[in-house]
């Protein structure tokens, strides 16, 4: 039993990590941020997409995207980049891994 208590505590989670995971999990907890990172999804990644093409792909208004956006990006979900005065948005790598996580679940 030794052995056990002993890898649990090297396993533990530090104050960073559950933060961290705390706000990916905020951040996933919308529906339409889920969509937002499935329309962005695995299949364009590499391809950014401008929030009005967002927008219209999930027939909301541009300032809900927008809004959306912001809170994907501060979990490190999305990255951004802006041309004059559009705002385009892509998934980064954790993002991928978690949609393809889940639709890998049955």
């Amino acid at each position: 039993m030794v052995w056990l208590t002993k890898t649990i505590q090297k396993f533990k989670f530090n104050e960073k990590l559950i933060e961290r995971t705390s706000r990916i999990c905020k951040a996933m907890s919308e529906p339409i941020r889920l969509r937002l990172l499935g329309e962005l999804g695995v299949h364009k990644q590499g391809k950014y997409e401008s929030v009005g093409e967002l927008a219209k792909a999930l027939d909301k208004d541009q300032s809900v995207i927008y809004r959306h956006i912001q809170i994907l990006e501060k979990a490190g979900l999305l990255t951004t980049s802006k041309k004059g005065s559009t705002l385009f948005s892509n998934t980064t790598t954790n993002a991928g891994e978690i949609i393809n996580f889940f639709r890998k679940q049955k």
